[in-house]
């Protein structure tokens, strides 16, 4: 084979050979990168949104709803046919190889398509407004959150006892010893879970709402009935042996007021009432560190206390080391990578909302990679 054929060859089975990588390559990385910056485009707008409610400002969400990409590859190829280009000088009979100049070209390009939806409306109001359901509550127990982080953040009213960190709800009757009774309910629970004493499960549906089923074993009587001296039950028990006991306990959200918190032979009943997203919001952002020289500073004051371990710092500037960070009236807003308890409860609340989220639409988000070969 004469160098220019194998030349010719060698560009053609290169041409061809990254045409039919480009697609798996294309996707291996895009994916990757377009996974990465949506993910952290959710935290820093979660986070932005704590910090408004800290400011006294109106939380705004923008969900995007697809994402699309396509690349383009193309391919050119020519050849430059020098006639009659004459002997080589000095070699009778010898044409150049080169009389005839191949050419290769490609070009690649990507178009992405990023379309966002304001969250608003009726989605606005079941995201954010609506009570958190009981489903959610035994979901979230069940993929592996604590009782208490869950009992802090997501229950208002659990049977008598109240949660004091309701910080913009004053429906409820916030006295100390009900405020204490949960802050004392919520620790036996999380004795009683880590010990493998707790368990919840679904109950019967009533109407379109489900009761859900706290199942509690106790280690010996004593437990039992400073548990019910907390719920203000007698609780209704089933020895096990060896001194434990099992009581089971409806929790429902509809409160009736002829049944609330009342106990029958092998069960007890009692109302839970559950925050909406926006109360959770408001709660987390008063772990929110309102810098001195900010509009609101004297309104805002200190950070406040928190259902859970949350701090959110700020600055002039942002760290390095920032898990996740937001730009707010010339401020940053942070939160630190080594703050590995505000971490979790953020991951948390970015799972909840996600959650809260509902059925996906019908036109769920399209990644489409045409390639032309």
């Amino acid at each position: 084979m004469t160098p220019s054929r194998l030349l010719w060859a060698v560009l053609a089975a290169a041409t061809l050979l990254v045409g039919c990588s480009l697609g798996p390559q294309a996707l291996k990385g895009n994916r990757a990168d377009y996974n990465a910056v949506i993910s952290s485009s959710n935290n820093d707008e979660m986070l932005l949104n704590l910090v408004r409610i800290r400011h006294y400002d109106a939380p705004f969400f923008l969900n995007v709803a697809s994402v699309s990409s396509s690349f383009n590859y193309d391919v050119s190829a020519g050849f430059d046919l020098k006639v009659n280009a004459g002997p080589i000088e000095g070699y009778k009979g010898q044409y150049p190889y080169n009389a005839a100049t191949p050419s290769v070209g490609a070009k690649f390009s990507e178009n992405p398509s990023i379309i966002y939806v304001p969250l608003s409306g009726e989605k606005f109001a079941t995201q954010l407004l609506t009570e958190i359901s009981l489903d959610r509550l035994l979901f979230l127990s069940r993929a592996g959150w604590n009782i208490d982080l869950l009992f802090h953040l997501l229950v208002k009213r659990f049977g008598h006892s109240v949660n004091k960190s309701i910080a913009m709800d004053s429906t409820l009757n916030l006295d100390p010893a009900r405020t204490a009774a949960f802050d004392a309910l919520a620790d036996t629970l999380r004795r009683m879970q880590n010990r493998g004493d707790l368990e919840l499960n679904a109950g019967p549906e009533s109407g379109q709402m489900r009761s859900v089923i706290l199942q509690l074993r106790f280690a010996g009587s004593d437990e039992a009935e400073a548990l019910g001296r907390l719920l203000g039950l007698r609780l209704a028990t089933t020895a096990l042996g060896g001194g434990r006991s099992l009581a089971r306990i409806a929790l429902t959200q509809t409160n009736d007021l002829r049944t609330e918190n009342a106990c029958t032979a092998d069960t007890c009943q009692v109302f839970v009432q559950l925050r909406n997203f926006i109360g959770i919001l408001d709660a987390l952002a008063q772990g929110v560190v309102v810098p001195k020289d900010s509009a609101v500073a004297d309104q805002a004051g200190p950070p406040r206390a928190t259902p859970v371990p949350f701090t959110v710092e700020s600055g002039l500037t942002v760290p390095a080391a920032a898990f996740v960070a937001a730009s707010y009236d010339g401020h940053w807003y942070f939160i630190p990578k080594s703050d590995v308890a505000s971490r979790k409860v953020f991951s948390f609340l970015i799972q909840l909302f996600a959650l809260e989220g509902g059925e996906l639409p019908k036109n769920t988000p399209l990644l489409t990679l045409p390639v032309n070969r």
